[in-house]
């Protein structure tokens, strides 16, 4: 944890080279995932900036909110609804690789089966 400490201490050197390695990782991973076919870095961009126009209407749209309390009360709302769409994203997927495992396993049960001599 370099990069908290560097920012606690207010090290603008250390700071540099510690999120110069945070940002190296974040390409290496992303770079990873482009070869696995999951998305590039270009799809990370994209992502952090939808969250931060998304999570800032207060900023980047009229949103009438204009009181800190309003703001975190927005914060919280956007936050529920984002939680509750990534649960439904991920059962989503849960049931699509169960239903292709069963479908794999049910093909690969009637190649065998028919392929019998």
């Amino acid at each position: 944890m370099r990069l908290p400490d560097a920012i606690e201490r207010g090290d603008m050197d250390d700071l540099c080279d510690e999120l110069g390695d945070l940002l190296l990782q974040v390409v290496f991973h992303a770079r990873m995932a482009e070869e696995a076919g999951d998305f590039a870095f270009g799809d990370v961009v994209e992502a952090i900036t939808r969250k931060m126009i998304r999570r800032h209407p207060h900023v980047f749209a009229r949103s009438g909110v204009d009181t800190p309390q309003a703001v975190k009360l927005q914060w919280d709302e956007i936050k529920q609804a984002e939680k509750a769409e990534r649960r439904e994203r991920r059962e989503s997927a849960t049931c699509r690789r169960m239903s292709t495992r069963g479908i794999s396993a049910l093909s690969s049960a009637a190649f065998r089966h028919w392929s019998k001599p």
